[in-house]
């Protein structure tokens, strides 16, 4: 099964492709659709069919991002949020606010969201659903990776570290292309995996394109 999401102006919205059951179905502001007639076989013949499906509606139909933990699909819009749960084809929206750039669950599917330079936290997402906390890192969040204990948010003033239970308690510490707690380095991506943040930098005292590879017990690159 594959999720895809569509961006920009008279967007599809969300589109899943169902190859167990080939199948095709969609997700936007008005409804779920489905066509059981358009389908891989005669993908190059037919044109879509779409009748309503059983589930209901997303936030918005232009997508920008994207993450699947389990049985939950987290959609960020220009609209808001949405969490649709994959296997009872239901879904909560929350437009507490709009233009939402990246999502991510964690390990438990508490869900971490963000717009411009503010990160949210949300750990029961029931329908018109607001934040449990936030934090604004004054600087705008361009990815988020997370290990056991913190999260790693790569903005336009480098990477930062913060506590995944607290929000509140504020970045940690600040990781930027040259090893030193500096504000000045373009983070574009950031990922984690066991011991290691891997990091993306556009620009910074070394020059753009860097790649960092942070060791979170050594503290260092």
């Amino acid at each position: 099964m594959i999720w895809t999401g569509f961006s920009g102006t008279g967007s599809l919205g969300l589109l899943k492709i169902d190859y167990v059951n080939d199948t095709v179905s969609k997700y936007n502001v008005t409804d779920d659709y489905i066509d059981s007639i358009y389908t891989l076989s005669n993908r190059n013949t037919s044109l879509p069919n779409w009748t309503t499906g059983s589930g209901e509606s997303i936030v918005g139909n232009s997508i920008n991002d994207l993450d699947l933990s389990g049985r939950y699909l987290a959609i960020a819009t220009e609209s808001g949020v949405s969490v649709l749960d994959v296997l009872q084809n239901t879904i909560t929206n929350s437009t507490e606010i709009n233009s939402t750039s990246v999502v991510k669950f964690d390990e438990t599917n508490v869900l971490y969201y963000t717009q411009g330079s503010v990160i949210y936290k949300e750990s029961s997402y029931t329908n018109d659903f607001t934040a449990d906390q936030s934090l604004d890192l004054g600087s705008s969040i361009n990815g988020v990776a997370m290990s056991a204990d913190y999260l790693y948010i790569a903005t336009d003033s480098g990477v930062k570290q913060i506590a995944k239970t607290n929000l509140a308690g504020g970045v940690i510490l600040t990781i930027d292309s040259s090893n030193t707690d500096s504000t000045t380095d373009i983070a574009t991506s950031v990922d984690c995996s066991g011991n290691e943040v891997l990091i993306t930098f556009s620009s910074g005292s070394e020059g753009g394109g860097k790649v960092v590879v942070w060791n979170t017990e050594a503290g260092s690159q």
